[in-house]
């Protein structure tokens, strides 16, 4: 694709715009896949699993919130060991 939308292989200088604008894209997402760390980014967005994470990572802070707020209290006699325990 990029040897096809490549400025200089394009003669009808109507379509050289366009043509310039597909190579840059084109080259962006070689850019992107060629690189495994950008790919894994682009493979979580393109899937939902940033959305995941994130609603994971909320999770994870309103159960310490949670228990930080039961420890001050005094409401919970139990360790966090001994629940998380109880429940797996």
């Amino acid at each position: 694709m990029a040897l096809q939308y490549h400025p200089d292989v394009c003669r009808d200088g109507l379509k050289k715009e366009e043509s310039t604008k597909m190579f840059v894209q084109v080259n962006e997402a070689y850019k992107t896949l060629s690189n495994p760390k950008l790919k894994e980014e682009y493979d979580s967005e393109l899937f939902g699993l940033g959305n995941l994470r994130t609603s994971k990572w909320m999770e994870q802070v309103g159960e310490l919130n949670r228990k930080s707020q039961t420890g001050k209290n005094g409401a919970s006699s139990s360790s966090w060991g001994s629940r998380m325990r109880a429940r797996n």
